[in-house]
């Protein structure tokens, strides 16, 4: 491989696993569940004053 940074990824690959469709598998569902919006701070906390629980 003449690309250097290609080169460095197979090198990675092959060190890794010798799974490769799995191993892709696994980094796409970690990268979807990166994607995923969380719930923001004031939902957060909207949600806690709207449970009815006693909090001061």
């Amino acid at each position: 491989m003449a690309d250097p940074t290609e080169r460095e990824l197979c090198e990675l690959v092959e060190r890794t696993t010798r799974d490769f469709s799995g191993f892709v598998k696994q980094l796409l569902l970690a990268w979807q569940s990166a994607q995923q919006p969380s719930q923001s701070l004031d939902n957060h906390e909207e949600s806690i004053r709207n449970s009815g629980l006693p909090f001061g």
